[in-house]
């Protein structure tokens, strides 16, 4: 329980990471439209200013247009009142002229001059006076007609001022249309954006709760197999406890017979200095039971051999049968290379003399299936100098009886 409480604080948990970047996900999302909301708002109140704004120059340049053509009419009369005083003008000098005949034929027909010229002077002055207030009249006229030229002029500028005004203003209005558009669509679009966002964070959500509950099972049969694992553990604590006892009684066993063994032996061969007991290893000579690099042995070495077969099948017969014991046969030289026989190396000596020890023990009863040669060479000597002592020293068969 101690370390599944271990683990539990030091497992990694993704799915908090997941849901703060899906939360942070959704407030930008919430921002953007947010923003949009703002931008289509003002672009509304843009719009429909740009509207007043193209309405009311609309109105002033019906105003306009509809002054332009009062003026027009005004001018048009002022244009026939003058045209009429033009013809009164006209016909005043026609009247001058007809008066003129008139008074020549007065003064062919004996009229008085003074009466002649008093009749003139009051037909000329009356003409005068018609003549002065038809000019008068043409030049007030002639006034007010360039005034309403003025005026038209000025109209149409601002005709053409408020064309060009409204020109632009319906460009605008275009454009902040397509602004308004294109703002809407990508409300639009953020909106199902929003939508498809809460719609996977609804599908995370679910699967992270499904994910918590697989995740308590899969603690609670954690917990119930740490709790058989302790169980295992302990039995397996007092398996082993046992198992190591009970090796150690089999080694103690072996041992006890290897005492005896060796114990046989050097009774044996206690005479023979070249064959000795050193600590669990029985050794042999080489120069007991072989010649110099030849690994044929000798007669004498034989006879040993059968000493130390006789002793190992009478301890054979006390082991039991549970104790998997077995001789093992070590090959040794000196380190002193070959120069002539059968044998390339020190190697192939000390193997092939091993292998000769053991197959002349199996003549003798033993086993093969307890016994085992190995060659060591010259690399793992007994005695470092380089004296001849040394090397036959070096030069030896070792038996160790052992357990597997």
């Amino acid at each position: 329980m101690r370390s599944s409480s271990k683990r539990q604080s030091s497992a990694y948990d993704p799915w908090p990471g997941f849901v703060d970047v899906l939360s942070t996900l959704l407030m930008v999302v919430v921002f953007v439209l947010m923003v949009f909301v703002i931008a289509q708002f003002f672009l509304s109140q843009a719009f429909t200013q740009k509207d007043e704004a193209l309405v009311t120059a609309q109105h002033q340049l019906e105003e306009l247009s509809n002054l332009l053509a009062l003026e027009k009419q005004s001018g048009e009369q002022v244009q026939e009142q003058l045209h009429q005083a033009v013809l009164r003008e006209q016909g005043l000098v026609n009247t001058q002229q007809s008066l003129e005949k008139q008074i020549k034929a007065l003064s062919d027909q004996g009229f008085s001059q003074n009466q002649v010229i008093k009749a003139l002077q009051e037909s000329i002055a009356r003409i005068n006076q018609e003549k002065n207030d038809a000019h008068n009249q043409v030049g007030s006229l002639q006034q007010q007609l360039d005034q309403k030229q003025i005026d038209t002029e000025t109209a149409q500028q601002e005709i053409v001022r408020l064309s060009q005004e409204i020109t632009i203003l319906k460009s605008l209005r275009d454009d902040l249309t397509y602004k308004l558009s294109a703002a809407e669509r990508q409300l639009k679009s953020s909106q199902q954006t929003s939508d498809q966002a809460n719609l996977q964070i609804m599908i995370l959500n679910q699967q992270i709760l499904e994910l918590r509950q697989q995740l308590g099972r899969v603690e609670s049969a954690l917990n119930i197999a740490e709790a058989k694992t302790e169980t295992q553990q302990s039995q397996i604590v007092n398996l082993s406890k046992r198992l190591n006892l009970a090796l150690l009684n089999k080694v103690e066993d072996l041992n006890q017979y290897r005492s005896e063994f060796f114990g046989k032996l050097r009774q044996i061969l206690s005479a023979r200095d070249d064959i000795k007991i050193v600590k669990d290893r029985f050794i042999f000579q080489s120069e007991v039971l072989f010649r110099s690099a030849s690994a044929q042995i000798e007669p004498e070495g034989e006879r040993e051999l059968a000493k130390l077969a006789s002793t190992l099948l009478e301890i054979m017969r006390t082991i039991p049968p549970e104790i998997d014991w077995f001789l093992r046969i070590d090959g040794h030289t000196d380190k002193r290379a070959l120069r002539s026989g059968p044998y390339p190396s020190n190697w192939e000596l000390s193997s092939a003399r091993a292998i000769a020890v053991l197959k002349s023990l199996i003549q003798q009863g033993i086993p093969p299936e307890r016994m085992a040669a190995t060659g060591f060479g010259e690399f793992s000597p007994i005695d470092l100098g380089n004296d001849e002592e040394a090397y036959r020293h070096n030069r030896r068969i070792e038996l160790k009886l052992d357990q597997r």
